[in-house]
């Protein structure tokens, strides 16, 4: 199957993977979220980690509930993903 051709549900499941591969290959990138000499920038560390592995869990959650076809649990987890996408916006 060429790009091209892919659609939208394909892609998704092609930016999972690559999302885990970038995490893997800049691990350093959580080194910040160990330090904790300032609470402030600590806790808001912490709260876009949380968010961000929030946004990626529903993600794929959107991603095997669209290829299994079940729309009313995809729903909700698309308005999960909504809530957690506006939060990390916000901070």
């Amino acid at each position: 199957m060429t790009d091209e051709t892919k659609t939208q549900v394909e892609w998704l499941g092609v930016d999972i993977l690559e999302i885990k591969r970038v995490l893997d290959d800049n691990s350093d990138v959580f080194q910040p979220l160990g330090d904790s000499t300032n609470p402030d920038k600590h806790t808001r560390f912490l709260s876009i980690a949380d968010l961000t592995w929030q946004v990626w869990y529903h993600a794929m959650a959107v991603h095997h509930l669209i290829l299994q076809e079940l729309e009313p649990p995809l729903l909700a987890v698309q308005r999960a993903l909504f809530e957690a996408v506006t939060n990390l916006i916000y901070l």
